[in-house]
């Protein structure tokens, strides 16, 4: 029968029995008027690649073994309106279609033809390219000023993104040590990075992802953050060596500079709580001498630090006190007549800037140059008997201390 597929097996028989048959042999007759072979199934992907397909293909179902087909791979770009083209033609049942762009979908489809020429497709099927890695992005910059402990980085979306949106950037950040943290990953393409420390130098750096993979790093952004006013300065005291009218002071730099360095030291003093304060020195060593201070006195300091942000706060109190000082020079005493024979002296005490007045001396004596001590004591006058009438006498009274004496003197006239 034409078009009838038959089964053949073979077995020998001799006298003494049969043997056992031989494998099947399959095979179809002819038809008497040919028919077109059956579709064969769509092609399968086997590897996609960028800008390349693999793909392959099976014969049709019932195809006989001996039979020749050719065969043929058509393929349309989705959207590009040209229709199906053919990109192989021949027996083989594999083909890479290469040149294609990349992420983007095609359609294919495979045809057969028969010995008298039939033709007929596969149903059509829809592949898409991989995407390429996305390039770097901008350099991260800064929006806004820096501040002491924050900033906010922006940065510009690569100008390749492969070919399929960007769905994710990482920011890191260093502290230039060669070691990069995440501080920020999403899809965004700005971040505000907080918990800085002032006055540091940081780097950041970006890159991205996509379907196509990851992208290189951008290019870092060096960056400094502002700094703060210095902390208060350490340890203000006086150094040894006080006098009289001078206060040594010296002082330790602030525990914290602000992330800046200190500049300018400023000493201001005052007499008591409340007064004011006056600056008694500015410059950038961490000792200073403050002068023209009064003899046995307290006073208050306080120091604070200058770098490039400005003015720290004021140091702890820090009193200190000048040595005492000789006293002043007495004031002339004044001499009253009593009688014709005798005049009472008294004085007022000087001040004594700071040392204690121990006793007053009163010189006495006609001639200025050859005064004698006349009275040696703790009171502040002195009755002056015995004298002649109507004679011109000289006196001064000094002022004894634990220091120095300092005297005046008066006349008394005729």
């Amino acid at each position: 029968m034409p078009s009838t597929k038959y089964a053949f097996r073979l077995a020998a028989k001799n006298d003494v029995g049969m043997s056992a048959f031989s494998a099947v042999l399959s095979c179809c007759t002819a038809s008497c008027v040919m028919s077109p072979p059956a579709p064969p199934p769509p092609p399968r992907l086997v590897e996609a690649g960028v800008t390349w397909l693999s793909l392959e293909w099976s014969t049709p179902c019932g195809t006989a073994s001996r039979d020749t087909l050719s065969y043929i791979l058509e393929m349309e770009e989705i959207g590009s309106g040209c229709g199906f083209q053919p990109k192989h033609r021949g027996e083989e049942q594999s083909c890479i279609v290469k040149e294609l762009r990349r992420y983007t979908s095609y359609r294919f489809r495979v045809s057969v033809a028969g010995p008298e020429g039939h033709t007929v497709s596969s149903a059509v099927v829809d592949y898409r390219t991989l995407p390429d890695q996305p390039g770097s992005p901008g350099q991260p910059s800064l929006q806004g000023s820096v501040q002491p402990h924050s900033l906010h980085v922006v940065w510009e979306a690569p100008e390749d993104d492969g070919g399929s949106p960007i769905t994710l950037y990482i920011l890191e950040l260093s502290q230039g040590d060669h070691q990069w943290d995440v501080v920020y990953r999403g899809p965004l393409r700005q971040h505000v990075c907080e918990g800085l420390q002032e006055g540091r130098w940081y780097k950041l750096r970006v890159y991205c992802e996509s379907l196509g993979g990851q992208s290189q790093v951008s290019e870092s952004l060096c960056v400094q953050m502002a700094p703060l006013p210095p902390g208060p300065c350490q340890a203000l005291h006086p150094a040894e060596g006080a006098t009289s009218s001078e206060i040594s002071l010296s002082w330790d730099p602030p525990a914290c500079d602000g992330g800046a360095a200190v500049s300018q030291y400023c000493v201001e003093m005052a007499q008591a709580v409340g007064d004011s304060q006056q600056q008694v020195f500015q410059g950038s060593d961490p000792y200073c001498t403050v002068g023209q201070l009064l003899p046995g006195t307290t006073y208050l300091f306080w120091v604070k630090a200058y770098n490039a942000a400005g003015w720290g706060p004021l140091s702890d109190v820090c009193q200190a006190s000048t040595t005492p000082g000789a006293p002043e020079q007495c004031s002339v005493p004044n001499l009253t007549l009593s009688t014709c024979s005798s005049v009472l002296v008294t004085w007022e005490s000087p001040a004594c800037n700071g040392s204690e007045v121990y006793e007053f001396q009163m010189e006495w004596g006609v001639e200025e140059s050859a005064l004698e001590l006349l009275y040696s004591g703790s009171s502040s006058q002195y009755e002056v008997r015995d004298l002649e009438p109507a004679t011109q006498y000289y006196c001064r009274v000094q002022v004894q201390s634990m220091l120095l004496g300092q005297a005046s003197s008066a006349m008394l006239p005729q």
